[in-house]
């Protein structure tokens, strides 16, 4: 069933049958809460590591959600898994979001604090998000499409996606100053290849992103290599760059660059949740900044995208400026494939109006959720 037909099935279910299942709900809430089955907690498969599930609760405001999952892809990456879907076998779609840089996704102490959590207890008002717009994503997408899930992850280095975790929140993790992008390229893959072999395996896959992360969700999308074929179904990217090697000018300025050829690092502001003073300035190893050029210029890169995207951009954008999202625009409209396996391409670009780098008002964050409902009612009606 087409999305758009799904959310008006949806919505009239929920008129017909609401005030009935309401009282139902609270009745084998009232019923099952005064025991809890040991099968809610479980050790999980070698990759995942650590890993707590709860029942469904009504008990509470902000009950822990069943669907909500934390967990250490391959030991290390910390991930945040929610769907809205009656299983994992049901879920639909897969939205897997990777964070700008310097950002995280989640709290770096959110395995630990919802390993620790009661059934039934309620989430923390942040959902273990440390960034409002992954959280915001995730809270208005399921929401608004049925049988999805959305996935978030910090990189390797980023507080939480660590070896060991020092002992101050304001002290950076020792991976922190030999990050790569193409470390988090790798970082990316692992998280993807986990959730297609463990979590999701039938579920269509897109990869999103917001800024450093939308370049590479883009980059990522272009290498059939790193997922297999078919495997992964459309991209959408957040304030993304019109060009990746040269893109290292807008993320570091001239004093940086030059500290780091001389220095081999150079100071690098890092917002660690938590933390009572911020920013920090943590130090990054110079090959951070040389790892922008192992990608390939746009036109190449282009050329490879063989799934639908949508590119969304804030025309107030101080920090990436929108004429970036134009000329982005053009380059794939010049060089993507014109269409796969008897398919139409799918290119879209949503300028929001009023729009800053995060979206972080509420209109213009709005525009863009439904510029991406939109963008995948047409990708599942073609």
């Amino acid at each position: 069933m087409p999305l758009r037909d799904q959310l008006h099935h949806r919505a009239v279910c929920r008129l017909l049958i609401h005030p009935l299942l309401f009282s139902l709900c609270v009745c084998l809430s009232l019923c099952s809460s005064k025991a809890l089955p040991s099968s809610f907690v479980s050790s999980g498969s070698p990759l995942s590591g650590s890993v707590r599930r709860h029942p469904p609760s009504v008990s509470a405001q902000n009950a822990m959600p069943s669907s909500l999952e934390i967990v250490k892809v391959q030991g290390k990456l910390l991930t945040r898994i929610e769907h809205n879907s009656e299983s994992l076998a049901t879920c639909k779609r897969v939205l897997l979001y990777n964070h700008g840089f310097p950002d995280s996704s989640i709290t770096p102490n959110a395995l630990t604090h919802h390993t620790e959590a009661e059934p039934g207890d309620a989430v923390p008002e942040n959902g273990y998000f440390s960034s409002r717009l992954p959280r915001k994503l995730c809270e208005v997408l399921l929401k608004k499409m049925p049988d999805t899930a959305f996935v978030a992850f910090n990189t390797m280095g980023i507080p939480g996606s660590t070896e060991s975790a020092p002992e101050r929140l304001e002290d950076p993790p020792a991976e922190f100053h030999d990050k790569t992008l193409t470390g988090d390229m790798r970082d990316i893959a692992d998280v993807f290849a986990f959730l297609r072999a463990d979590r999701f395996p039938e579920a269509n896959m897109c990869v999103c992103g917001m800024s450093t992360g939308a370049f590479l969700a883009l980059a990522f999308a272009a290498r059939e290599d790193l997922h297999p074929k078919g495997g992964l179904s459309s991209c959408f990217v957040f304030a993304c760059v019109d060009d990746i090697p040269s893109s290292v000018v807008v993320d570091f300025s001239p004093e940086q660059l030059e500290e780091a050829n001389k220095e081999g690092s150079c100071p690098a502001k890092f917002f660690p949740y938590g933390a009572t003073d911020n920013p920090q300035e943590w130090r990054l190893g110079k090959a951070y900044i040389e790892s922008y050029q192992d990608f390939p210029p746009m036109p190449e890169l282009a050329a490879k995208l063989l799934m639908p995207v949508l590119l969304i951009h804030g025309e107030d954008d101080k920090h990436v400026p929108c004429d970036h999202a134009d000329r982005l625009y053009a380059t794939l409209q010049e060089r993507m494939p014109e269409g796969v396996g008897g398919k139409a391409r799918v290119l879209q670009l949503a300028k929001i109006p009023k729009g800053n780098h995060f979206l972080s008002s509420n209109q213009p964050f709005n525009k863009a959720v439904s510029a991406i409902v939109d963008f995948f009612a047409t990708v599942e009606s073609t």
